[in-house]
């Protein structure tokens, strides 16, 4: 499959980290370098929070974070296991570590 890379640890993938990354030691170590080398890290799931906080890192204007949303489109949003969520997050130690280090976990 050629996009394979992209279902695990999606987040971590965006931000250059090498995806497959397992134990607690590496993940730190690559968060730290991360850490130091972007002033904003933006998160999928808090988008409009994340332009929010772009825009006045870069002192833009509200009218530079216009977008026209003409093809959104609503969607069920799925509910899951206490299980489910254990092993989503367990597959994606990466991207949870970053969500704990943003203070974004649930």
């Amino acid at each position: 499959m050629p996009w394979h890379f992209r279902a695990k640890n999606f987040q971590g993938y965006e931000l250059g980290f090498d995806t497959l990354l397992e134990s607690a030691e590496e993940i730190e170590e690559a968060w730290e370098v991360t850490d130091r080398r972007f002033d904003l890290i933006m998160i999928t799931e808090y988008y409009w929070e994340s332009l929010v906080l772009m825009k006045d890192l870069l002192c833009m204007s509200w009218i530079d974070l216009y977008i026209d949303s003409r093809t959104v489109g609503a969607y069920d949003k799925p509910t899951f296991t206490e299980s489910e969520v254990a092993k989503f997050k367990d597959f994606n130690k990466l991207d949870e570590f970053i969500y704990q280090k943003k203070g974004l976990a649930e």
